[in-house]
């Protein structure tokens, strides 16, 4: 019974809406992430360069 409702609501086009958009939010979060990270990578590069470019 349990299983059987388990594959019914896998192979229905409401969980698989579901699951893509779960899927999408997973992705969408990783990519903020890597954002986050690269945004920050960059202004502590461009913060480390700007006392070297401004005293030469």
């Amino acid at each position: 019974g349990i299983a059987w409702h388990f594959f019914a609501a896998i192979n229905s086009p409401i969980e698989i809406i579901v699951g893509i958009f779960f899927l999408s939010r997973l992705l969408d979060i990783a990519t903020q992430g890597a954002t986050v990270t690269w945004t920050q990578a960059r202004a502590a590069s461009s913060s480390a360069t700007t006392p070297t470019a401004s005293t030469s």
